[in-house]
């Protein structure tokens, strides 16, 4: 979760309670696969489409 603040006289800067981790930062889960929870996440965020030749950018 990340907020701006603009109150710092440098500009507005982000500020992450959870920043990007490189893949395989946490041990695995006990089925065995990494970081499951995020790639999933960035994974299901995309549309489904049949034929992606139509898709809009």
């Amino acid at each position: 979760m990340c907020a701006t603040k603009s109150w710092r006289s440098d500009g507005p800067v982000r500020a992450c309670r959870n920043p990007t981790r490189s893949g395989g930062s946490y041990p695995p889960n006990a089925y065995g696969p990494y970081d499951m929870a995020g790639n999933v996440w960035g994974y299901l965020l995309d549309e489904w489409r049949d034929d992606y030749a139509d898709r809009k950018g």
